[in-house]
């Protein structure tokens, strides 16, 4: 890629087929990468957007996309799943972890654009994450979740990961421990 910086984990990249035969190509994000993550967060619907930042915006702010695209690809990383559209890249999903100095815990996040749900997508996304957490030494992801979210918990639940919920700040909070897996 030519717009990749000199440490960029071109060893994440790798097509995968999805449920119902669709090809995607999963890669670490680029600095490059704001315009298609304005774009995929304008095709989310407002609850997809509600469920992922747990809070009503019409539009992403420039802080948000910046520490988005402006990754290091260890303490924190984000891998995007790309597809074709109209002739040029689409974002259809984002799996990413981020370490918190403050809270001194890695937060977890993915999002998939509605009409790309129901695929496998989302665990999909959420496994590699996960795993290229554990290979940079990350083994707790905390993820704050509306309770209502039970497609997240069932999708956690499935992966045979250790999972603990409980409420902090009024909030549902999900810890996930990679290492017992």
């Amino acid at each position: 890629m030519p717009d990749a910086p000199a440490n960029y984990p071109s060893q994440y990249e790798s097509r995968i087929t999805l449920k119902g035969g669709r090809e995607v190509f999963l890669r670490p994000v680029l600095e490059t990468d704001a315009p298609l993550l304005v774009d995929l967060f304008n095709k989310l619907s407002p609850e997809s957007r509600y469920l992922r930042f747990l809070r009503y915006m019409d539009s992403l702010p420039d802080h948000l996309l910046y520490r988005f695209t402006h990754v290091n690809y260890t303490s924190e990383f984000a891998l995007m799943a790309v597809i074709q559209e109209d002739g040029r890249d689409a974002i259809i999903g984002v799996g990413r972890y981020a370490y918190d100095t403050n809270l001194e815990e890695t937060d977890l996040a993915v999002a998939v654009r509605d009409d790309w749900q129901k695929f496998g997508l989302g665990k999909l996304l959420l496994e590699k994450t996960i795993a290229i957490g554990r290979e940079h030494g990350v083994s707790r992801f905390v993820s704050v979740l509306d309770p209502r979210n039970n497609l997240i918990r069932h999708i956690i639940a499935n992966m045979g990961y250790q999972v603990k919920y409980y409420v902090r700040g009024g909030s549902l909070q999900m810890e996930i421990r990679a290492d017992s897996h």
